[in-house]
C-alpha cells in the first residue's frame, strides 16, 4: 500500500492529473494502535509509528485505549486507562510538530508515558537548565519547548513583540498561551512570571 502511494504521489508531482473517482490514497495513511491489549510500552509504539512514518505515505496514527469485551479471548484482561491514550496522542505531536527527538521523550521506567504530567511539561520538568525561557527575546523554536505554547501561540508572540509590551500573563492569554502550564517556564522582561 505504501509503494502504491509513493508511487501514485510521484507520478502526481510529475503531472498526473487528478482522479477524483479514484483517489489513491494520495493524502497518506493511518494507523491504529490498541494501546493496553498487549505488553508493549509506549517507547515501542511511538517507536513504530516513528519507524513507519519515515519510510513515508503515513499521515498520522490513532491510538485507542484497550477495553475488554465478554466472550473474547481478553475479556478479562485489564482495560488500559483512557489518559495512556491522550498522552501518547500528545507525545506523537511533539515529535511531528513542535520538533522534539523520540529521544526526547520522556518515559517511566516501565517505558510508559508519565499520565500524571502531559509528555511535554515531563520534558520540561527534567530539562531544568533550558528554562525560564525569556519571552521578548526567545527564538520561536525556544517557545516551543514551553508548556502551554503551541506553534500558534509561538507565532502569535514572535509577531506581536514587536509592536507589543507584554506585561503579564493577561497579555499572553489573549495570544493563546495556556498560562496556568507556561507560567512556571518563561519570564518577561526578566522577571519571574511564577515559580
Amino acid at each position: 500500500v505504501r509503494g502504491h502511494l509513493l508511487l501514485e504521489r510521484a507520478e502526481r508531482a510529475h503531472g498526473k492529473p487528478r482522479d477524483a473517482f479514484h483517489p489513491g490514497a494520495v493524502a497518506g495513511m493511518t494507523m491504529q494502535f490498541v494501546v493496553g491489549a498487549t505488553t508493549d510500552t509506549d517507547r515501542t509504539i511511538l517507536g513504530t509509528v516513528g519507524r513507519l512514518s519515515a519510510g513515508g505515505g503515513i499521515h498520522h496514527a490513532h491510538f485507542s485505549a484497550f477495553r475488554p469485551i465478554e466472550n473474547t479471548p481478553l475479556e478479562g484482561a485489564p482495560a488500559a486507562p483512557a489518559l495512556r491514550e491522550h498522552r501518547l496522542y500528545q507525545a506523537d505531536h511533539l515529535v511531528r510538530r513542535y520538533g522534539f527527538d523520540m529521544e526526547e521523550v520522556v518515559f517511566e521506567p516501565t517505558g510508559n508515558l508519565p499520565l500524571a504530567v502531559d509528555p511535554k511539561t515531563a520534558w520540561a520538568i527534567a530539562h531544568p537548565e533550558r528554562f525560564p525561557i525569556e519571552v521578548l527575546t526567545a527564538a520561536p523554536e525556544e517557545l516551543l519547548r514551553v508548556p502551554g505554547l503551541g506553534p500558534t501561540s509561538a507565532r502569535r508572540i514572535v509577531a506581536e513583540r514587536g509592536g507589543t509590551t507584554f506585561r503579564n500573563l493577561a497579555d499572553l492569554r489573549k495570544l493563546g498561551v495556556a498560562t496556568t502550564r507556561a507560567a512556571g517556564f518563561i519570564t518577561l522582561g526578566g522577571r519571574r512570571v511564577q515559580t
